[in-house]
């Protein structure tokens, strides 16, 4: 598992990057709030690969632009099991689990582009992953196996949201903004976060993939 922060800072220009990215990054570590998710019956978990800088930040700005009052409940990520809750009893035992299957895991490039929407299902527009899906989706059963017994509501695609339960109007908007809109990355960890009862998720852990092939 991976520690929650960097301390060595390095040459100036870097100890800037690690700012910069601590400043986005630190709404998403609180250990004491992990504390008190933990001392309830269930937790409800969510496991993702988050987007790194810089896009990650950039697209959360998008989206909060949009109006999308969701856009800063979690880091912008790619899920891979959405949310489940658990007896937090067995959270530990989970994320044992968890750390199993990313350590025989090989990590695997990701690219964002191309807008697509889950609508009239679901309001929702986002960015599909382009390279990477068939891995995502692997990474995905073995977790969410690893996880929960109970089968899923919806299929999975892998995806990253830009906008969601919004008007048709601001859905539009949103997809003609990031049409032309790229990310591409090395994804080497998956994270695991627990939501609290204001909807908004703490970091729990990261779980770092094995040596990419």
């Amino acid at each position: 598992m991976k520690p929650m922060y960097n301390d060595d800072a390095g040459d100036d220009s870097t100890a800037r990057v690690d700012r910069q990215v601590s400043d986005y990054d630190s709404a998403y570590v609180n250990p004491g709030r992990i504390g008190e998710l933990r001392t309830a019956a269930t937790a409800v978990l969510g496991i993702v690969i988050e987007v790194p800088a810089p896009w990650g930040e950039d697209l959360q700005q998008w989206r909060t632009g949009f109006g999308d009052n969701s856009a800063d409940h979690m880091p912008t990520h790619v899920t891979l099991v959405a949310p489940v809750r658990i007896p937090t009893n067995r959270l530990d035992v989970v994320l044992a689990a968890m750390d199993d299957v990313c350590a025989t895991t090989s990590s695997f490039h990701i690219q964002l582009s191309g807008i697509e929407t889950f609508r009239p299902t679901s309001p929702v527009v986002y960015l599909a992953v382009q390279s990477g899906a068939p891995e995502c989706t692997v990474v995905h059963t073995r977790l969410r196996a690893a996880v929960t017994d109970e089968p899923a509501l919806h299929p999975f695609v892998p995806h990253t949201t830009i906008a969601m339960q919004m008007p048709n109007a601001v859905l539009d908007a949103a997809a003609a903004a990031l049409a032309d809109y790229t990310a591409s990355w090395q994804a080497e960890e998956v994270s695991s976060f627990l939501r609290g009862a204001d909807g908004r998720w703490t970091r729990l852990m990261r779980h770092e993939m094995g040596t990419a092939i």
